[in-house]
C-alpha cells in the first residue's frame, strides 16, 4: 500500500566538498528536505542566484546534527540555515542531494 502524506519530509546525508588549504575535505551534512510539487519549482532557473534562494527555501526544512568548531552540538540549527546555504559549496551539494533523492540516484565519485 502506498502512503500519501500531506507534508512529506525526509532526511538524507549529503557529501559536501569543503575547501581547505591545498584541496578539499569531504564532510557529511544531514539535510531535512521537503518534497515539493513540481508545479512550485518548474519556473525556477537554477542558474540565477535569487531563484536558487527560492528553490532552497522550498526544499530545505532544516539541518540535523550540526556541531561547532569544538565539536559541540549546535543548539539552534535553524538559525544557521541562511548562513550555511549562503556558502556556494554547501548550496550546490544540497541542491544536488535533493535532485538525486527525487530521482532515486546515488551520487558517484
Amino acid at each position: 500500500m502506498f502512503k500519501v502524506s500531506q507534508n512529506p519530509l525526509f532526511v538524507h546525508e549529503v557529501d559536501v566538498s569543503v575547501p581547505v588549504d591545498g584541496g578539499h575535505s569531504t564532510e557529511r551534512l544531514k539535510v531535512r528536505y521537503r518534497v515539493v510539487d513540481i508545479s512550485k519549482i518548474e519556473n525556477i532557473n537554477l542558474n540565477v542566484i535569487k531563484d536558487q534562494d527560492k528553490y532552497l527555501d522550498l526544499i530545505v526544512d532544516g539541518f540535523e546534527e550540526l556541531v561547532d568548531d569544538d565539536d559541540k552540538p549546535v543548539k539552534s540549527p535553524a538559525s544557521h540555515m541562511k548562513t550555511l546555504l549562503g556558502l556556494p559549496f554547501i548550496r550546490t551539494a544540497v541542491m544536488a542531494g535533493y535532485m538525486e533523492a527525487m530521482a532515486g540516484a546515488k551520487r558517484k565519485n
